[in-house]
């Protein structure tokens, strides 16, 4: 998260004040505002009757009264906006890099660290959630407060298994012995399941040195099994494991990098977090930090040195926090489909420094992945989580769907234009002027290297700005959020952001409500969408789903608001190959009807079945693509 210290002074005042009026109105409700002689207007005193017939309601309300009850709080308004002045001046996460090398109160300067720290992550949340309702039409309200309350728990989670993932605890860090290389096998899995998340029980080994690539389908559990391995799915509350799993190394020579690379991100700049881990294991601050910039020049990030993580590019972030892990010296490694985040070129660098770093190890290396055209990367040997458990190979999907039936096409008539969209953040342009014009019942991907700007010229459009229906003069910032999601709805590339519900039930249930569609609807997309049936995870909260199976649910959810365009980013990632296929059926299907798709993706074959139009964003702007031309 970026820190702004004028936002959370301002957020602070706000918050102080609003507790002096609820202290106010504390007790002008329960009859306590009586002291003094300056009446003002009240309502009479209401006797509640029964198991509540000593408490009074109302009563005679006093000038002195208010003020008395006003002073009462001011102390302790004064302590909240002190802590967010404080908080605004001087970043808490910075406490995160200094308490490992205390030696006397580490846990008691890192739990004040976190705990500060989530001051500004509320902050976020907020934001964030006022973003989620606009993004699904609907009024902030009860459901906004129950998605603040949960990004912030998540955040506070993610901190935690940042910690975790380097081997830093409460304790300092984990003094488990060291155990020479090749003694045991890294990890031993005998009949491991985890009820819900992993069905199947899995039994293997994993030997020192060992670079796996495991596949499986979508939901199949290969994130649920490197938490185990990792450390951090007790953090999630997910303790219910069958069977057997041993690690073979310490704590502290375990890296978990997870699908979302900048969760693994505590501070406010990205040598520190690189840094952290050696201050952690007794480097001085300055020498840490030193051996991070070198880190990070020798893999040509040296230009992400002085960045707030927030700021990166998923690709960007993913580099950076291979940075981050391998800077520890760890002996086993579990990276949570880092290459999906990646374009091509930038995934050649991040394979390059994994092999770098391995053949210098003895390291294991346990990655997931779902492998494009089957290609394993060189050195790694494949396995997969399948009806048998834990078997060598690739995980082979076997999509079959009915032959289309040819229809015809609506017409091709505009129904959203883009015109001279910019975009600036902090001291660079991401988007220069960009102009687009989207017509009824066709698909444009979009591609471009890591940090070109994808994502946000997905958001930018969706927000109304410089964006129009076509045919109407009228700016779609200038519209209502229910009406602007009834012309173009987004699917962010994280889509756990958009979830309200503690259930997938409710999910469905609440997408079909707001969309005034008829019950089940969103039901039957988020079902064609999967390549299993949906029926096991009704009762399943949304963030307790694999990456790609949120992906389903919140197309699902967004498409039911039958937009005019859809905007989808990242979509296929965290899919399986049946999975991608029924993406593109489900697709085709939704452009038939005259609903047009605007796809976000690294790969220029993400919507090699689906699209008609295929767009370069390069330097802040969109040209055509050469690779690929406009399909008739």
């Amino acid at each position: 998260m970026v820190h702004r210290p004028r936002t959370l002074i301002v957020v602070s005042m706000v918050a102080g004040l609003a507790f002096v009026f609820t202290r106010v109105l504390y007790r002008i409700v329960f009859g306590g505002a009586t002291s003094g002689a300056t009446s003002l207007p009240s309502i009479p005193r209401v006797q509640l009757s029964g198991p509540f017939s000593h408490i009074t309601l109302f009563g005679p309300v006093t000038l002195e009264g208010i003020g008395v009850a006003a002073l009462s709080a001011v102390p302790f308004a004064l302590v909240i906006i002190a802590t967010g002045v404080l908080v605004a001046l001087c970043d808490p996460r910075a406490l995160v890099t200094l308490a490992p090398r205390l030696r006397v109160g580490s846990s008691l300067v890192l739990a004040v660290g976190l705990a500060v720290s989530t001051f500004p992550v509320i902050v976020q949340s907020v934001a964030r959630a006022r973003e989620i309702s606009r993004l699904r039409g609907i009024k902030p309200g009860v459901r906004s407060l129950v998605s603040v309350v949960e990004l912030t728990l998540e955040k506070a989670l993610g901190m935690a298994a940042a910690l975790e993932s380097r081997g830093i605890r409460g304790h300092k860090l984990s003094v488990e012995p060291w155990l020479p290389a090749k003694t045991r096998p890294a990890v031993s899995l005998v009949e491991f399941s985890v009820p819900g998340r992993i069905s199947r029980p899995l039994s293997a080994t994993i030997d020192p040195g060992a670079r796996i690539l495991l596949t499986g389908a979508t939901g199949s559990g290969k994130t649920t099994l490197l938490q185990a391995i990792a450390g951090v799915l007790e953090l999630r509350g997910k303790t219910g494991s069958l069977g057997t799993l041993d690690r073979g190394v310490a704590a502290r020579d375990v890296a978990y990098l997870p699908h979302d690379p900048r969760a693994i991100f505590l501070t406010s700049r990205v040598v520190d977090d690189v840094a952290l881990g050696l201050i952690a294991r007794g480097h001085g601050r300055d020498d840490a930090r030193s051996a991070a910039s070198k880190a990070l020049e020798a893999a040509g990030l040296g230009d992400l040195a002085d960045r707030d993580p927030s700021t990166l590019s998923s690709g960007e972030a993913a580099l950076a926090a291979l940075c981050v892990l391998v800077v520890t010296k760890p002996t086993l490694l579990l990276l949570d489909e880092p290459l999906s985040a990646l374009d091509e070129a930038h995934r050649e660098v991040f394979l390059g420094l994994l092999n770098n770093y391995a053949v210098t190890t003895d390291v294991a290396i346990v990655m997931t992945d779902h492998p494009r055209d089957g290609c394993v990367p060189s050195g790694f040997e494949a396995w997969h989580i399948g009806e048998q458990g834990l078997m060598p190979g690739r995980f082979i999907s076997t999509p079959s769907f009915p032959k289309r039936t040819p229809v015809s096409l609506p017409e091709p008539d505009g129904v959203l234009v883009v015109q001279d969209l910019s975009v600036d953040y902090e001291d660079r342009s991401v988007l220069k002027s960009v102009s687009l014009a989207v017509r009824r019942g066709e698909t444009v991907l979009v591609t471009g290297e890591n940090g070109a700007g994808k994502s946000t010229l997905l958001e930018a459009i969706a927000s109304g700005h410089s964006t129009r229906a076509a045919h109407n003069p009228q700016a779609l910032i200038e519209r209502t959020a229910r009406e602007r999601v009834g012309t173009v709805a987004l699917v962010p590339s994280e889509p756990s952001s958009l979830f309200l519900c503690s259930s997938v039930a409710e999910e469905l249930a609440l997408a079909d409500k707001v969309a005034g569609v008829a019950q089940g609807f969103t039901a039957l997309t988020f079902e064609s969408l999967l390549s299993r049936g949906r029926e096991a995870l009704g009762t399943t909260h949304p963030r307790d789903l694999s990456r790609g199976q949120q992906a389903c649910l919140a197309i699902a959810v967004q498409m039911s608001h039958k937009p005019a365009v859809v905007l989808l980013d990242e979509p296929t990632r965290g899919l399986d190959e049946a999975a991608e296929v029924a993406f593109a059926e489900v697709v085709g299907c939704v452009v038939e009807t005259g609903t047009a798709v605007v796809i976000a993706a690294h790969h220029r074959d993400a919507g090699s079945l689906v699209a008609s139009r295929v767009l370069l964003l390069e330097a802040g702007q969109l040209v055509q693509d050469s690779v690929k031309q406009v399909v008739a």
